[in-house]
């Protein structure tokens, strides 16, 4: 079994009879230790995706880690590198986040779900999107959408064993109403990769000028989710 650490913010003791779910995913994280070198522990040093999740004043709001992160040494030594490195968006970790979303939709009596994923967890959740039927709307921020773009602009292998969103279809209404934010001076995923994506496959891309892959997404999240009628309005 693949190891999932998650969170979830309960807003008034109970998440019981809620019927929308936003659901945040974590970035890649400190997956590699040097170019070809996997890092033994995938944990983020600064963990995106949780701020972001912090941020929204939803009544409950759902976090999910990406496989082996936030776990002890002892449980790491359970743990495959290819997890976080070259299969972190294979169909067997697809299928575990398939089974982790229906666990926390099911225990908070939701019936759709809002997805939003940071970095490499905005393609897991693009991935999601893609195939599940319950997604109300898709959400990503700095998002390497074409995978294969992505290699090649960093001049490294294609991530064998995993899929790529570019490439698939599927959940056509979701996707091509998604909202994808870029930074304007993000090298790591520069906003031409998402503009890929969103010329293949629909979707709206917001370019903030002056933000790069970190810097600042979680000082604007809650306006931004303020304006989307999402987020609690706070």
């Amino acid at each position: 079994m693949i190891p999932v650490r998650g969170w979830v913010r309960y807003g008034d003791g109970s998440i019981s009879g809620k019927t929308l779910l936003p659901i945040y995913i974590e970035g890649d994280g400190d997956a590699w230790k040097r170019r070809w070198q996997p890092s033994a522990d995938p944990t983020p040093k600064k963990a995106q995706a949780f701020q972001l999740a912090a941020a929204d004043h939803s009544s409950s709001v759902v976090y999910l880690g990406r496989p082996c992160q936030y776990l002890s040494e002892v449980e790491l030594k359970d743990c495959n590198p290819s997890w976080w490195t070259g299969q972190r968006f294979s169909p067997k970790i697809i299928e575990t986040y398939e089974q982790l979303i229906d666990q926390v939709k099911g225990a908070a009596g939701a019936t759709q779900i809002r997805l939003i994923g940071y970095s490499g967890g905005g393609v897991l959740a693009t991935l999601l999107a893609q195939q599940r039927s319950d997604v109300e709307q898709l959400m990503t921020v700095a998002a390497p959408l074409a995978l294969s773009m992505w290699s090649e602009w960093h001049r490294v292998s294609p991530l064998m064993g995993s899929l790529d969103p570019l490439q698939r279809g599927g959940n056509h209404e979701v996707i091509s109403s998604a909202m994808h934010w870029a930074g304007a001076e993000d090298r790591i995923v520069p906003p031409a990769i998402i503009n890929r994506f969103v010329y293949r496959q629909g979707g709206v891309v917001k370019q903030i000028e002056g933000f790069d892959h970190q810097c600042c997404w979680t000082e604007i999240w809650p306006q931004s989710l303020k304006e989307m009628g999402q987020g609690g309005g706070k």
